[in-house]
């Protein structure tokens, strides 16, 4: 059930203007059902991404979680929004933005980075753009994520260069926080990796499959996390209190007047 594939018409609603191809999982009865018969049929926890209707006419990026008899088990509401991509800041109040093909409704940000809980594990769900940040990976691990998620459509740079950088940072997510990632992408590379930034399994760009491999939850945070980007800032802090003390010597070495007299010797 991804954001571009599988999808079914929903009516035009009031406020998001058109609406096309676009699952609206609180408007969508039959949705739900094929959904929550998934989970059903397979007894197990699903998680995929669904559009939600928010206030004012706008919509949530979501991902939703049903245990194995079909509940909500809880939704992540996508917090961190692209610019131009799924809010228009000052949208009617820009008339010259009218001239691009911007979408004519805007998507709300959620409420936080709060991981989903599973009778195994807790699951840090990152859509989209916000694999690309780490600090919103740590910020779910220090909440109590056990196990990363990324649920993504890289339909938007398919088939270019992008997509494959957009799929590969992941494995720094991976790699951070010490947790098995899992990625479901359409049209990106899905994949399951270690905390050691091993490839598990994969499903090429462009390529629809299964894949499965054995992860557990890991508790404990990484070192990254405990401390994050201070020793990094303090370096660059230091290289830069270096280089201001080399221009500055090297300023004044040049400004400095000459020692050799230009006048007769003096003599004994």
């Amino acid at each position: 059930f991804q954001a571009e594939d599988g999808i079914r018409d929903v009516e035009r609603s009031r406020g998001l203007g058109d609406v096309y191809k676009r699952q609206i999982w609180d408007r969508d009865e039959s949705f739900q059902q094929d959904a929550q018969n998934i989970a059903r049929q397979h007894k197990a926890w699903f998680l995929f991404g669904v559009n939600e209707s928010a206030p004012r006419g706008r919509l949530y990026n979501s991902a939703i979680l049903l245990n194995p008899s079909g509940q909500i088990a809880g939704t992540y509401r996508k917090v961190h929004l692209i610019i131009f991509g799924e809010y228009v800041p000052g949208r009617g109040k820009l008339k010259f933005l009218e001239r691009f093909p911007i979408r004519s409704y805007d998507y709300a940000p959620g409420d936080g980075f709060k991981p989903l809980q599973t009778d195994r594990a807790s699951l840090g769900c990152l859509i989209c753009f916000e694999a690309l940040f780490p600090r919103y990976s740590r910020i779910l691990c220090k909440n109590g994520a056990s196990l990363l998620v990324v649920l993504t459509s890289d339909a938007w740079a398919f088939p270019s260069y992008e997509v494959a950088q957009h799929s590969r940072t992941a494995i720094f997510r991976a790699v951070e926080s010490r947790r098995f990632l899992i990625r479901a992408a359409s049209h990106g590379l899905s994949q399951i990796i270690s905390p050691f930034g091993q490839v598990l399994a994969q499903i090429d760009i462009g390529e629809q499959g299964v894949q499965q491999a054995a992860v557990f939850p890991i508790r404990p945070l990484s070192l990254y996390h405990r401390i994050g980007d201070l020793p990094l800032l303090l370096l660059a802090a230091a290289i830069w209190l270096w280089a201001l003390y080399s221009a500055g010597t090297a300023l004044h070495s040049a400004q400095a007047p000459s020692e050799c007299s230009s006048g007769p010797e003096q003599r004994r």
